[in-house]
């Protein structure tokens, strides 16, 4: 599974309204690493986990400490 910011920002909007990508789709992102960690916090608009590679879910969970 790749990374959710290995993910166009369409390709985004597809996991986070419909809950998957189309069969077959590849990752047109910037992020090519594949996914490591599932991160949920109470603050997001869409219910779900997101799916990051540990340096982008660090930069996440910064990014909403105000790091």
């Amino acid at each position: 599974m790749a990374c959710f910011n290995g993910l166009s920002p369409e390709q985004q909007r597809d996991v986070l309204v419909r809950g998957v990508l189309e069969f077959g789709a590849q990752p047109r992102g910037e992020c090519m690493s594949g996914a490591a960690v599932a991160i949920e916090t109470i603050t997001d608009a869409t219910p779900g986990p997101r799916f990051l590679c540990m340096p982008c879910a660090v930069a996440y969970l910064n990014g909403l400490a105000g790091l």
